[in-house]
């Protein structure tokens, strides 16, 4: 695991920690304080205390299993949006072009229109 995702891991404890805080007494007890070790130990007793159901097949928690498929569902859509941007520039980069052209010829059309007139 990279430092940059343990800082994020860190950051998301923190903020967990720190919005228990807001909860009443009873409802504290609840949610278990959470620190680097139990989070990464899917088997902790932090998991087990949240009735947070695990996939038999690979012992992770299911909300995760949901979320990656999500994540991943998001990555390849992003990647199909990034590829109908890039046609859709290029459209309307000839679009514009095109209008350019027009404008540019309606304005050359109007002065000669203006010199006859003199």
């Amino acid at each position: 695991m990279n430092a940059d995702t343990l800082s994020n891991i860190n950051k998301l404890i923190l903020n967990y920690n720190q919005t228990k805080e807001f909860l009443s007494p009873a409802q504290k007890e609840k949610y278990p304080t959470a620190s680097i070790k139990n989070i990464l130990d899917n088997q902790s007793t932090f998991w087990m205390s949240l009735d947070i159901i695990l996939d038999e097949d690979c012992q992770v928690p299911r909300i995760i299993m949901y979320n990656a498929i999500q994540n991943y569902n998001n990555l390849n859509r992003s990647k199909e949006e990034q590829d109908l941007i890039k046609s859709e520039i290029t459209r309307l980069s000839i679009f514009w072009t095109k209008q350019k052209k027009i404008v540019e010829k309606a304005i050359e059309n109007y002065k000669v229109q203006e010199k006859v007139n003199k």
